[in-house]
This record gives C-alpha cells, structure tokens and sequence, in this order.
C-alpha cells in the first residue's frame, strides 16, 4: 500500500502566556509549551491508525497538524508525497476531514441539518446530501429541516460524520469521536464507522484515551506521551506483548473479565512547559535506569514494532 502521510520531525510549541510590550522591551525571555516534540510517523492508505495516551500527550494537536489547522513549529508534513505548504492548503483540504469529540464546536447550532451537510459542496444538492446522511444511518426526510439542539447526540455525531464525508476524503481524523456519548450509542457510532471505512477504504486517524477501543477499531496504534511517540505497530502485538512500560501501566488500567482491581499510571503526566531531562517517563517509570533520566532514548525498530525506551538498548 502506498503513502498517504508522513510526518518528518514535527514539532509544535506555543506560548505558554501573553507577552506585553514591556516583556519584550526588557527581553523576557519567551516561555513555551511543546506539544509535540519530535514526532515522526508514515501512515499508509487504507490504515485505521489509532493513537492513544493521556491527556496533555499532544494526540488533538497531531490531529491539528496532519489537517493543517495547525502549522508546525519544526519539521515537515508530506501528504502523498508532496510537501504540505501554506500554498497548497486548499488542494490538501478537500483530501482530508477531521471529526470532532465535541460536534457542537465545530456544527453551526442555527443551521438545518441539510445545509450543515451540503456546506462544504459551497452549494445545496439534495440527492447527495440525501446519500450521505442516510449512510449514517439516518432517515434524510425525518432529520433535513432540524437543528443540532433538536437532536440526540448520537444523531448529531452522525451528522459531523456526514457533512466529513460530503468531501469524498481519502483520510479521516476522528478526535475521541465517541467518548460524549452513552456507552450503548458509542457501539452504534463505531460499528458506523467501521462499515464506512470499510465501505469507502479510507484511511483513520482514530484519536482516544481508551484503549479498548483503539483495540475495536484499529489496525496499528501510537502510544503518545508529553508530545513523543513512545510505541509504534501493529495493534494486535503491541496489546498483547506491550514493549514500553508506559503502555504496560496504560494496559494495567483497563478492566478486563479476569482482573477486577485496575493499577492507573502512578504519577502526573509532566509538564510541557518544563519536560524532565532524558526519557520524559523516566519519573514515573518502575524500571527507570541511569541512563534514562539524561538521554533520552530514539524510536528503534524491535520486532515488528518501534519503541522508545533504553530496556531494549
């Protein structure tokens, strides 16, 4: 299968607070948070790619950059193959779609569903629009002329779904698109989007903190912390032989039928403003070594798949 994107050393840091005139006449010194620090991935069509972590691990700002509503600070994105510029953004974005957790930041709450769904065409057409929201399994006659507050929030998740595929995208970021729902309609909202990847071969980039699901949904998985990938390959492998003790303690802290106490990660994630020396794990890991609190360790290949961690020096 070929390539659909490659991320080459991405960086992405922001201010951590506003600066007057006075801090930069006195020149006080610019005070960042790193987000994503380094990260380089190649994702192939017609993957499902999850990645998962904890919050402040950077996995919304990796959506961001790969749909270019973020720029990177450092490094380079190529979208196949070519190189993604600020000169061609608009070719790049008609490709591409993110699915939000939250629908309702990124769904006008005055607008009738048929118009949310027709508004990246530029114009109405009601056959596809018909097509399309009933792909999502709902009924075109009965949802058209309603507003997102007129709706459950299932339905309305199906409707961002829709207005996504309203682009005919090759690649889909879908940000915990399940994670505000109930339980029975997050199940629904997966199986959905199975069958539509399935259907129409896109490629996912699935974003979550639930790693039950990433298991339900994905092919490959990227284990995020403090903005580094930490554990890269097939889901399948890295869950049940997990490499890294970051994703060990992640494993440990889902319940499963034979284990009824779960072990949560001991420990914050750090801060991005101020990342500790060597490994960024290393304060929080049961196998920390000397080396790991001042080198950081590079993504090798071991196996099949590609950790971060100096136990497989």
């Amino acid at each position: 299968m070929s390539e659909i994107i490659r991320l080459e050393k991405v960086e992405k840091y922001y201010l951590a607070q506003k600066r007057g005139l006075i801090d930069t006449v006195i020149k006080v010194p610019k005070i960042f948070v790193k987000a994503l620090d380094g990260v380089s991935i190649s994702i192939t069509k017609g993957s499902v790619v999850a990645v998962v972590g904890e919050s402040g691990s950077g996995k919304t700002t990796l959506g961001k950059i790969i749909t270019t509503l973020e720029r990177p600070t450092k490094g380079e994105v190529f979208f196949e193959d070519i190189k993604v510029e600020k000169k061609n953004y608009f070719e790049i974005r008609k490709k591409l779609d993110m699915v939000f957790q939250n629908p309702g930041t990124s769904l006008n709450p005055k607008m009738k569903v048929k118009d949310i769904v027709s508004e990246p065409l530029g114009h109405f057409d009601e056959k596809r629009v018909s097509d399309v929201i009933s792909e999502v399994g709902l009924s075109y006659n009965e949802v058209k002329n309603k507003q997102p507050r007129e709706m459950s929030g299932g339905q309305v998740q199906r409707v961002a779904i829709a207005k996504s595929l309203m682009k005919q995208p090759e690649l889909l970021i879908l940000d915990e698109p399940t994670s505000a729902l109930d339980e029975s309609i997050q199940a629904q909202v997966l199986n959905l989007l199975v069958d539509i990847q399935e259907k129409f071969k896109l490629t996912y980039i699935f974003i979550t903190h639930n790693i039950l699901v990433a298991k339900y949904i994905s092919d490959l998985i990227t284990v995020l912390y403090a903005g580094k990938i930490f554990e890269y390959g097939r889901t399948e492998e890295v869950l049940s032989k997990p490499l890294h003790p970051y994703t060990q303690l992640l494993l440990s802290s889902v319940p499963t039928t034979d284990t009824k106490e779960v072990k949560p990660p001991v420990g914050d994630v750090p801060s991005l403003i101020n990342l500790p020396s060597g490994c960024s794990f290393h304060p929080r890991c049961p196998f920390v070594m000397e080396v790991c609190k001042t080198k950081e360790p590079p993504l090798r290949n071991y196996g099949n798949n590609q950790v971060a961690c100096w136990l497989y020096e």
